[in-house]
């Protein structure tokens, strides 16, 4: 329900503002879906689990050593992606419907939100909340699975938008259970959340450049996975 309520939240801001510039759009569209998540993920929390829950603390050493290897595990994967792409053995795709062009001010806003909003908002509901709430009822395989089945669907709605074929939408698909998996074993093996967040941050920046390396396209070309 609380998945529903976060999608749902973003889909009906977005046909509410279909007359406004596309850049806005895309934008207040991706915040109030973060917007949804965050309030079900500190609703639970609050009422249900309390705030001990989930843990975030500051990182050792041993748990930053997690973060390179994982983020060069998902950027490898994603760079192959867009070498599949480029060399036409796969169409486009991706998870952010935005205009074929948008302003500056817009993508700086939209690169924003992607690095800064939706890293902690979506891994706070996805690892912290789910994961760890089925983790702590059956296994810490079950909870990072259930969460990876959950958080590839978030993102469906913009693939679809995107993919110009369906072996496009799946190669997306397979990148996004990859990231997940990848968080959800950061956040398995630390408890703490900021690894995860960090992470996801990291992909989400570097995986834009990455895309303007392989491709040769300008930073306001369609956005990779997020």
């Amino acid at each position: 329900m609380g998945l529903a309520f976060a999608v749902a939240l973003g889909f009906g801001v977005a046909a509410a503002t279909g007359g406004l510039p596309a850049d806005f759009v895309s934008v207040l569209d991706l915040v109030t879906t973060q917007s949804g998540f965050a309030i079900v993920a500190l609703g639970f929390l609050g009422g249900v689990t309390g705030w001990q829950f989930v843990e975030i603390r500051r990182p050792t050493r041993s748990e930053l050593r997690l973060v390179a290897p994982s983020l060069a595990t998902v950027l490898t994967i994603e760079a192959l992606r867009q070498l599949a792409v480029r060399q036409g053995y796969v169409g486009v795709a991706g998870t952010l419907s935005t205009p074929g062009e948008m302003s500056a001010t817009a993508v700086a806003i939209l690169l924003g939100a992607t690095v800064l909003l939706a890293p902690p908002v979506e891994e706070l509901f996805f690892r912290g909340v789910v994961q760890q709430y089925v983790a702590d009822v059956a296994s810490p395989a079950v909870g990072i699975a259930v969460a990876t089945i959950l958080f590839v669907p978030v993102h469906g709605f913009g693939i679809l938008l995107t993919a110009s074929s369906l072996m496009a939408a799946v190669v997306v698909v397979l990148v996004l259970a990859v990231l997940s998996t990848v968080l959800g074993m950061a956040y398995a093996r630390t408890q703490n959340l900021a690894i995860p967040i960090a992470i996801h941050a990291g992909y989400n920046l570097l995986a834009v450049f990455v895309a303007i390396g392989v491709q040769q396209v300008s930073l306001t070309a369609e956005f990779p996975v997020f």
